[in-house]
């Protein structure tokens, strides 16, 4: 309920604990990579589906601490501190493009996904969206704080691509 509960030499303010909201894909996995439970919070936990709430909040109620997505703090890093993790007894990690990239800031780092039926590959243009994303979706990533694909998964995606409209033929 209070910082200096913590950890000793914390100040003794309140602590005001706030985050997406049980419909968030963020909240399932900070709960479970952190709590070893899903939807499990505490009671003065305050969730809100509203990530820009979320960031207002955090930056201008002292003793604030929240989560989210990456892309919400590189809008508002000037306004925003970041937390490192640790992870047993490794040495604590920031989140950065790199630690998301390749894997290091775990568990916390995850991959957003783009699923296309194969019905939906026999219209053009979804299949033409698809594209535009794969070519186009480092660039897209970069404006928002978002970490793209690295190369290697980013040829993969391609690849599985190219054979599932192939495989519509």
């Amino acid at each position: 309920m209070n910082w200096s509960q913590v950890r000793a030499g914390f100040p003794d303010e309140p602590l005001y604990l706030m985050g997406p909201g049980p419909q968030s894909g963020t909240f399932d996995i900070f709960s479970q990579a952190l709590l070893g439970r899903e939807n499990r919070f505490r009671i003065d936990y305050s969730a809100s589906e509203d990530d820009h709430h979320l960031v207002h909040r955090v930056a201008t109620k002292r003793g604030s601490l929240s989560f989210f997505g990456y892309g919400y703090y590189w809008q508002n890093r000037q306004r925003l501190k970041l937390l490192a993790i640790k992870d047993g007894g490794k040495k604590a990690i920031l989140p950065t493009p790199q630690s998301i990239a390749d894997g290091s800031y775990q568990p916390l780092s995850r991959a957003l996904y783009l699923y296309v039926s194969r019905r939906a590959l026999t219209q053009s243009h979804v299949r033409q969206f698809v594209d535009y994303y794969l070519n186009h979706g480092a660039l897209i990533a970069a404006r928002v704080g978002s970490v793209s694909l690295s190369p290697k998964r980013l040829e993969a995606a391609r690849a599985k691509l190219e054979r599932a409209i192939k495989g519509l033929k």
